[in-house]
């Protein structure tokens, strides 16, 4: 589609940024594949049943399809720290993907394991715990499409948003809703379920 037939939405005030983005993945064909993982779903509690209210429900369906009450088999570890030294020990103790946080090296860091990590984390850890912020978690993620649009940083890895349910505050929850709302708007951006990150073949199968 040429820009000139291109239906302009309305776009949030500070959005302009992210949406001009993503017209330069859609004016050089290409996707922006993003994705969202959250670290604190430890136990039941309301914060995670609003969680899967909105968005979530589509990949548990689709997970249950494919794997029933079985989950994939991804390290994500303490504080994303995890020696490169020791990613050949994941494949014996059955593991087959990891996910840190900073732009990935390689897709398969070790033989049979799937690296995919996370680039923007929503929450302010040395203030308060609240959210970044608007303009910061912006700012953070057309970074990180526009180093993948350039080939500055692994163009496959999809683009990572890391949320925390059980700290994070309403501001976070809008940021999220509006981040739904305007990719969503976009022919050029697609998120992935994390099945389709770190077992591709099992969708290919399907």
């Amino acid at each position: 589609m040429s820009r000139s037939a291109r239906v302009f939405p309305v776009i949030p005030a500070g959005w302009s940024g992210f949406f001009d983005e993503l017209n330069r993945w859609q004016d050089a064909g290409r996707v922006a594949t993003l994705w969202w993982r959250d670290d604190d779903a430890v136990a039941p509690s309301r914060a995670l049943e609003r969680l899967v209210a909105f968005d979530l429900a589509a990949g548990r369906t689709r997970q249950n399809q494919l794997f029933g009450i079985r989950a994939l088999p991804v390290l994500v570890p303490p504080w994303n720290r995890f020696d490169d030294r020791l990613l050949p020990l994941l494949r014996r103790c059955g593991l087959s993907g990891i996910s840190r946080a900073t732009p990935r090296r390689s897709a398969r860091p070790v033989p049979g394991v799937v690296e995919a990590n996370v680039h923007v984390d929503l929450v302010a850890w040395s203030s308060g715990r609240d959210f970044i912020g608007e303009e910061v978690a912006l700012s953070s993620l057309i970074a990180h499409l526009r180093a993948r649009r350039l080939a500055l940083t692994c163009a496959g890895e999809p683009t990572g948003i890391l949320t925390h349910h059980l700290v994070q505050d309403e501001r976070t929850e809008a940021f999220l809703h509006r981040l739904f709302a305007v990719s969503g708007a976009h022919v050029a951006v697609r998120w992935l379920e994390a099945i389709e990150i770190f077992a591709p073949e099992v969708v290919d199968l399907a």
